[in-house]
């Protein structure tokens, strides 16, 4: 959402504040302003969207803040001068006050002040200063003296009307801009705007359209270096060495030009070198992983080739088990024969006699 009057007035910062609210709460209505159209093809940018929504949450935990409203007095530390001789502790009291900074009133004619006070008493422990040729000392009596003193206490803040300032309802012409030094408006230059400079010491008249604010009345005249602003020639009155006050002016914006420039190189040369030192961290790190996962693949590498090595060494002991308890076997089944035969000879002999 955009604004583009300046001078917005509260009533329409109410309007505005009253139509947006928190995401799924109530539904958000669109205002422009300046007869804007929305156009549904071109919708608003998300990021000043979201820049708006920020805004807008600022502004209720302004207005939700105890600052945000005036009514309550803020704590102030007040200080207890000696008198004379006497001094009194503590040196600081704690007092309840109503300024401007207190509270916001939301109304640029109003500001926070005192509305309901009290008179309080506090008491104090009095010590007294003994002058003597060795210096200044400080006595505490045995029996501890007291005095008590009275106060003024804020126990509420209110808004009260601000009493307008004169002389400050009328423009300045370009490029002179309205500042308030003392209890009048004038209308000065920035130290830095050559072209306001210029008109200032008198060597440049005020162009047509502002020089015919001035006389029209719509327009204060230009604070001028020297003199006062010569209303039939459009002129400040002028500068002794003029010209020279122009070279130093011009010196002194090449000067802070070129410092600028001089910084911008600087933050961008940090930026490269930061940039730079970024991408080398970054291939480090690169590197530092490629190289953790080959050691990991060597790693895996290693154990797959242990495991089948011991695979291959429980078949190999597989098979010389199953060849030894072949042979048992064969070695069995001749003894088994032999021991046959032999009995089959017996009985033969036997026979035979």
């Amino acid at each position: 959402m955009f604004i583009q009057k300046k001078n917005v007035t509260d009533d329409q910062i109410d309007k505005i504040l009253t139509t947006r609210t928190l995401k799924g709460t109530i539904r958000k209505k669109e205002i422009y302003y300046d007869d804007t159209i929305y156009d549904e093809a071109n919708p608003i940018d998300p990021d000043v969207q979201r820049v708006a929504d920020e805004a807008f949450l600022h502004y209720l935990a302004v207005k939700e803040h105890p600052l945000g409203s005036c009514h309550d007095p803020t704590p102030e530390l007040h200080h207890i001068p000696p008198e004379g001789n006497k001094l009194f502790f503590p040196e600081y009291t704690i007092l309840h006050v109503c300024r401007n900074v207190s509270g916001c009133c939301w109304n640029p004619s109003q500001e926070c002040g005192e509305k309901d006070i009290e008179i309080i008493t506090k008491p104090f422990i009095v010590a007294e200063i003994q002058h003597s040729q060795r210096g200044d000392e400080v006595n505490i009596p045995d029996s501890n003296k007291v005095e008590v003193k009275f106060f003024k206490n804020v126990t509420r803040c209110g808004c009260k009307d601000l009493t307008p300032l004169p002389k400050c309802d009328k423009h300045c012409p370009f490029p002179f801009i309205k500042t308030r030094p003392g209890l009048e408006c004038v209308c000065d230059c920035n130290d830095d705007t050559l072209q306001c400079l210029k008109i200032k010491f008198g060597i440049d008249p005020l162009n047509g359209e502002d020089f015919d604010c001035v006389k029209s009345g719509r327009c204060m005249k230009p604070l001028c270096d020297s003199g006062s602003f010569d209303m039939r020639k459009g002129y400040c009155e002028g500068t002794p060495n003029a010209r020279l006050h122009e070279q130093e002016t011009t010196s002194k914006l090449k000067e802070q030009d070129t410092t600028s420039k001089l910084k911008e190189q600087d933050t961008t040369s940090k930026l490269k070198e930061q940039d730079t030192t970024s991408k080398l961290k970054e291939q480090d790190t690169s590197k530092l992983k490629e190289q953790d996962t080959s050691k990991l693949k060597e790693q895996d590498t290693t154990k797959t080739q242990q495991v089948n090595l011991r695979n291959k060494t429980q078949q190999v002991n597989l098979r010389n088990k199953t060849q030894q308890v072949n042979l048992r076997n064969k070695t069995q089944q001749v003894n088994l024969r032999n021991k046959t035969q032999q009995v089959n000879v017996r009985n033969k002999t036997q026979q035979v006699n």
